[in-house]
């Protein structure tokens, strides 16, 4: 089985991928993807820091760990590019919101806000925003493959 960020992450793109706002099959899991000139609207889901701590003894103990789950938003067009931003963002905010446990991997799931990142080369605009998300999950110390059913 794969590690409990690996499955959320695939969660959260499975759950991005029904066409929000012409995106459609341009949902990837990472941070480090080249795009194309004149690229369509992508999502790219990634994970940031962790930390985790022990809160309860057994064998093994629990770990409860918070990481930042990125959902980064790009888009290229010689057009202002903020609505379109913004638009993809409310359908982001509507799923994740909607489903914060991910099939029971994560025990909760909170919005901590979005970074935005602009560029104009030349005629096009490349504007990103990245949404922020706390997300916390529990493994067993040692074994990050495998969900204890406590979420």
């Amino acid at each position: 089985m794969a590690h409990v960020r690996k499955l959320i992450r695939h969660a959260a793109a499975a759950l991005l991928k029904d066409n929000i706002a012409g995106v459609a099959d341009r949902v990837l899991t990472g941070r480090r993807r080249a795009l194309t000139e004149n690229h369509k609207p992508t999502i790219l889901v990634y994970f940031g820091d962790e930390e985790a701590e022990r809160t309860a003894n057994g064998r093994p103990p629990p770990s409860d760990r918070t990481a930042t789950l990125y959902i980064e938003i790009r888009v290229q067009d010689p057009e202002e590019v903020d609505d379109k931003l913004d638009d993809i963002a409310e359908a982001v905010e509507k799923r994740i919101g909607a489903t914060q446990k991910f099939g029971g991997l994560a025990s909760d799931t909170l919005y901590r806000g979005q970074d935005t990142v602009a560029q104009v080369p030349g005629t096009t605009i490349v504007a990103g925003m990245r949404l922020n998300y706390r997300v916390r999950y529990r493994v067993p110390e040692g074994n990050p493959t495998h969900d204890t059913g406590d979420s």
